[in-house]
């Protein structure tokens, strides 16, 4: 009977998810077959609703199944940076949006991706629209991006959450010990502390230290913002932090971090007000969705020159199998082949390399720098950070024309670690042994079980010393330094994009705007069309491949909560990690 009940239920649940991608598929070809106009209108005196409670990420696919999640047929997708940019821009210069609205204070993005988003509102602002912001609650990040708005409403019985920047590291030595399981350790950098939660129960001084350093420039920025929008001094905002006696809605209205105390009815009546509606009625608000489907009232000329993006988003890997759930990787044979297409794509007059990643392989980043070395000898190509874009993700970088990144971009990071999984006490505690025959003395590499031998240990040791070298070289010739002052600041050490500056890892404070903007007056273009690499990979291919790690993935998430999660994703990476890695110093919480 117990078999029985185990082959019924297998059979359902087959028959189950078979009918999810026959259902998913004939709605991915009727929208690819739909060719009608998708264009949309939008009436006088409309307000763009900014809702960025999704992920936000520097590129998103645009096929039907993009993010597709085979356990919830209602998930949210993600927003693109670029759209969400170039919205704000277009409803600047549309007669018709009179404001924007404001909707969301819980925002889960990068800070690097919320100063582009708050410094194009201030442009819009700017142009003598009005901004009004409404939220039940507000997280640290939510506000920040709100307080840039004329007027901040919070429910009267929510929260605005103040208190300044933590940082969490989570170390698993105890646990090795515990368990027998451990990682033998090889690196170069005194910084580089990716290595520590298996090799320390406690922050080292250099991991505190750089750590210190880097929130309290994240920090800095979210309150000179805060304080040039609201106009309380920064001094008087750190008091508010430390003593976190302004997160109820009374006391953040009593000290000017807020406007009204209201509920979202007196919200929309605002708006009412501030374009001339009748009040105690919902005013005509455009979703961020609707309105990326209205055209432009400024009319760009179509123009057969271009201007290429490549994306390197997420961990930066070798092989495939390093690839977790439906986490973004950097894949070296995809960027190589678009670098190649792009260089000899005669309509592509200039490249921006656009990096959101902590880095990964140092193979890999040596793959992709050298490809971008050999396009740099032929087109403009400049560089634009996202939130992070360290270690392997500054070596693909580092021989940029020119570097552009957010006062708090995560960079730097310049040096390189391995790691030997070792299970040598947990497999003798449970009475498993091994032999090795080998023909050389140095046949034998290493297993789980037997480790590594010191000779092969000096071996990978001096293949890092060489990857350092090679990666301070990379930099010393990209950026016209010297090799010791790259080595004085390198050492795996994390910087902010303001501190990358004084430093000469950056050159210019900006975003991914500025650098297509700088790349076409390399190129003496005023009109051109942007072009994102690399190509997306065939839509039903991907669904196919990545539907039963997606089921796997949603179970996981669903069984160990996000703080677990987050714990079992970051000891994946580590395990699944090949060769040699130039990756961030840490896995970082910052709360």
């Amino acid at each position: 009977m117990k078999q029985f009940f185990k082959f019924t239920f297998a059979t359902v649940l087959g028959v189950f998810l078979a009918w999810i991608i026959f259902i998913f598929l004939l709605v991915g070809i009727a929208s690819l077959m739909s060719g009608g106009d998708d264009t949309k209108t939008i009436a006088e005196n409309s307000v763009l609703e900014l809702d960025l409670s999704p992920q936000i990420f520097d590129k998103v696919n645009d096929d039907p199944f993009a993010d597709f999640n085979p356990m919830k047929i209602d998930s949210e997708k993600p927003l693109e940076l670029l759209c969400v940019l170039n919205n704000i821009e277009k409803a600047k210069d549309d007669p018709k949006i009179k404001g924007i609205a404001i909707t969301s204070g819980i925002i889960s993005a990068g800070s690097s991706h919320l100063t582009a988003i708050r410094n194009k509102l201030k442009e819009f602002k700017d142009s003598g629209k009005f901004i009004i912001a409404y939220s039940d609650i507000y997280t640290q990040k939510g506000y920040w991006l709100s307080s840039v708005a004329d007027t901040v409403f919070l429910n009267p019985v929510g929260s605005l959450q103040f208190k300044g920047l933590a940082a969490e590291i989570t170390f698993f030595k105890k646990f090795q010990d515990k368990y027998g399981v451990k990682f033998d350790v090889i690196r170069h950098g005194k910084y580089k502390s990716a290595v520590e939660p298996f090799i320390e129960d406690k922050m080292s001084e250099a991991n505190r230290q750089q750590t210190s350093a880097l929130i309290g420039s994240i920090w800095n920025t979210y309150l000179n913002d805060i304080s040039e929008s609201r106009g309380i001094s920064i001094e008087k905002l750190n008091e508010f932090a430390d003593m976190r006696d302004a997160e109820l809605p009374i006391d953040a209205m009593t000290k000017r971090l807020i406007d009204r105390v209201s509920y979202e009815n007196d919200f929309y009546n605002s708006i009412n007000h501030a374009i001339g509606e009748p009040l105690n009625s919902k005013p005509e608000l455009v979703s961020l969705k609707d309105y990326r489907k209205v055209k432009p009232t400024v009319k760009k000329e179509f123009s057969r020159d271009k201007i290429a993006i490549i994306y390197a988003e997420g961990n930066i890997i070798y092989s495939q199998a390093e690839a977790f759930g439906s986490d973004k990787v950097v894949k070296p044979q995809q960027m190589v082949k678009a670098i190649r297409e792009l260089k000899n794509d005669k309509k592509v007059k200039g490249v921006v390399l656009r990096v959101n990643s902590g880095g990964g392989s140092a193979l890999t980043s040596d793959l992709i720098w050298h490809e971008l070395e050999l396009l740099k000898e032929i087109k403009p190509y400049v560089v634009s950070f996202g939130n992070v874009a360290a270690s392997g993700g500054y070596y693909i970088a580092c021989g940029a024309d020119k570097i552009y990144a957010q006062e708090n971009t995560i960079t730097g990071s310049i040096g390189v670690f391995g790691m030997l999984p070792n299970l040598e006490k947990a497999a003798e505690n449970m009475g498993i042994t091994s032999e090795v025959v080998s023909t050389n003395k140095q046949s034998f590499d290493f297993s789980l079980i037997k480790g590594a031998s010191p000779e092969i240990k000096q071996l990978i040791l001096r293949s890092i010393e060489n990857t350092y070298k090679t990666f301070v070289t990379r930099v010393v010739n990209g950026r016209k330094m010297k090799f010791e002052d790259v080595d004085a600041i390198g050492q795996g050490r994390v910087w902010s994009g303001k501190d990358g500056i004084e430093i000469g890892l950056v050159d210019e404070i900006g975003g991914l705007e500025d650098a297509i903007a700088h790349v076409a007056e390399k190129a003496e273009l005023e009109n051109y069309r942007l072009v994102s690499y690399p190509k997306e990979e065939d839509k039903y291919k991907k669904l196919l491949e990545s539907f039963s790690s997606e089921a796997k993935l949603y179970l996981i998430k669903e069984e160990l909560g996000d703080d677990a999660y987050k714990l079992y994703s970051d000891y994946k990476s580590y395990i699944n990690s090949e060769g040699i890695q130039a990756r961030i110093p840490f896995n970082i919480t910052i709360n």
